[in-house]
């Protein structure tokens, strides 16, 4: 998505922990969130400045959008972690 790949290979990464700290508090924002959405606001009409890809898109329609995305990243994490040896789920 614009950053060449070399450079993305020499960022410096946070520790394991704060990774898994923020994913945590990621998630857990994301259930709050999700949690206090009822049918009545699931339903209602996205509003945004671009009418093309999303003139009728709902609020619930994007909320299923985005955790559909985040699976498709999950997959790809444990994708890459079976074909380096290594068993198991990439869930926290």
């Amino acid at each position: 998505m614009g950053m060449d790949e070399g450079v993305s290979a020499q960022l410096s990464l946070p520790p394991k922990s704060e990774i898994e700290r923020y994913a945590r508090a990621s998630f857990s924002a994301l259930d709050t969130s999700v949690a206090d959405l009822g049918q009545e606001m699931f339903d209602t009409p996205l509003k945004s400045g671009k009418t093309n890809e999303m003139k009728d898109a709902t609020i619930g329609s994007w909320v299923v959008s985005i955790l559909v995305h985040a699976n498709r990243h999950l997959g790809m994490i444990e994708s890459a972690k079976g074909a380096s040896g290594q068993r198991g789920t990439a869930s926290v």
